[in-house]
This record gives structure tokens, C-alpha cells and sequence, in this order.
């Protein structure tokens, strides 16, 4: 990308292995497919934050504009209980199909 401060990372979930904390973890539509319980899921995005770090949670889109993944508010709770303030919750459908929720997490010190 050209900015040696950005680090991108494609491989699957359980293999991500990282000493570095980070300020930023984007984790849209993930939690879905991932595998682990969303209270592990949380725990791991709280591991991955630096203190005062932010995580972007994203529903999975349903196709539909006029509603969202059923339950991602109390899905998103759990993971957010791992350690997180919600500092912001938003909806958009920006591509004219999926209509999505997000949320940004921000990490406790």
C-alpha cells in the first residue's frame, strides 16, 4: 500500500499468530464463519488491540436492504464484553443489497 505503518493480513483466523498490538483490527462479517464461541472470538480481538485500540465490527449482509443479520446486537455484546467500550454503532447499505450494522470497539486500558 506505500504506508509502512499499515500491515494487511489475509491468512485464516486461527493461524494469525502476533506478539505486535495493534491500533486498528477490522473484522467485517467474520464472526459468523470463524469458528470459535464470540466471547473467544472478543478475547482474541481484545489480545490483538493495543490499549486504547479500535475494533470495526461489521454484520453479514442479507441480501436485503431493509433489515440486518438477526441478533448481531447481542452478538456483537458478547464480543464487545471481552473488554471493549462501544463508542459507536451505525447501519449502511452502500452497495444497494446488503444493508449492515457496524460497530466500533474500542479497547479498555
Amino acid at each position: 500500500l506505500g504506508h509502512k505503518h499499515i500491515e494487511l493480513s489475509s491468512q485464516p483466523f486461527d493461524d494469525f499468530k502476533s506478539k505486535q498490538r495493534f491500533d486498528l483490527v477490522i473484522a467485517c462479517a467474520v464472526h459468523h464463519w470463524i469458528g470459535v464461541p464470540l466471547s473467544e472470538f472478543g478475547t482474541k480481538l481484545f489480545n490483538f488491540c493495543k490499549p486504547g485500540g479500535l475494533v470495526l465490527l461489521e454484520s453479514q449482509g442479507t441480501r436485503e436492504t431493509t433489515r440486518t443479520e438477526v441478533d448481531f446486537e447481542a452478538k456483537a455484546t458478547t464480543m464487545a464484553s471481552a473488554g471493549f467500550t462501544v463508542i459507536r454503532k451505525g447501519s449502511l447499505c452502500d452497495d444497494g443489497i446488503n444493508y449492515r450494522e457496524f460497530w466500533i470497539l474500542q479497547r479498555k486500558k
